[in-house]
């Protein structure tokens, strides 16, 4: 749903550079957030306890999503054009 959002609101002419970015970005935090968690366990003390604590996090951030415009993003999406009633069918040989 993600990348649909972002081809429906990118012009065509970025629409390269922003996925390009948005992949980048993703990739090059994998590494960064296995070190800062490694980090943060040791710090803590209790693999158990700093999931938890993501877990809450992570619901906390789920029904924030559900208050958000990104929840309904649709409201805010160009419309498609009407079919025009007949659907096109490919010959079959």
């Amino acid at each position: 749903m993600a990348r649909a959002i972002v081809q429906a609101i990118t012009s065509n002419e970025v629409l390269g550079r922003a996925t390009t970015f948005i992949r980048i970005l993703a990739v090059l935090l994998i590494p960064l957030s296995a070190v800062l968690g490694g980090w943060i366990i040791d710090q803590v003390g209790s693999v158990s306890m700093v999931f938890t604590v993501l877990g809450c996090f992570i619901v906390f951030v789920a029904l924030a999503f559900l208050r958000s415009l990104l929840a309904h993003v649709e409201r805010y999406l160009p419309q498609a054009p009407p079919s025009s009633g007949r659907e096109q069918t490919v010959p079959s040989p």
